[in-house]
């Protein structure tokens, strides 16, 4: 909750960076889990958690900024129900994973969530420029340009 503000003010009019850095500390999150079990560290284990903590946050408020910026106001209410019935559906990840963990390493099962966060990453970093507003994006990089030639 503390992270939430952050990433209200790292996501602009022409830049939906939000996302990105919530995969990326998710990303961090996850080695650093890797790393507790491997070292067999509680306080790395702790850190991890807080760094887990911080993604989600990032994730939930650059979610729904990147939600409004894509959905028509009709439906705006509608697709923010949903999104938030696959965002504390993924609540759940931890029951799957102590299933899964019966037949398979932690080790094993963190390393496939690292791959999913890489995955991820990756299409976030693709698409998001996605849905934002183009006439605005015209604008700065016009003003952008034409500043050096004024000073």
């Amino acid at each position: 909750m503390l992270i939430q503000p952050l990433g209200r003010r790292v996501d602009t009019v022409n830049s939906a960076r939000t996302l990105l850095l919530g995969v990326a500390v998710v990303l961090g999150g996850m080695l650093a889990i890797i790393g507790a079990i491997l070292l067999n560290s509680p306080a790395l284990g702790l850190g991890a958690s807080v760094l887990l903590g911080c993604g989600n946050g990032l994730l939930m408020v650059g979610g729904l900024l990147e939600l409004q910026r894509a959905a028509g106001p009709d439906e705006l209410g509608l697709l923010t129900g949903f999104f938030y019935t696959f965002a504390y559906a993924g609540f759940l990840a931890p029951t799957v994973i102590a299933l899964v963990a019966q037949w398979v390493s932690s080790l094993w099962i963190m390393g496939a969530v690292v791959l999913l966060c890489l995955l991820s990453l990756a299409v976030v970093a693709v698409n998001s420029r996605k849905h934002l507003p183009r006439a605005l994006e015209r604008i700065d990089s016009g003003a952008a340009l034409a500043a050096p030639e004024n000073a």
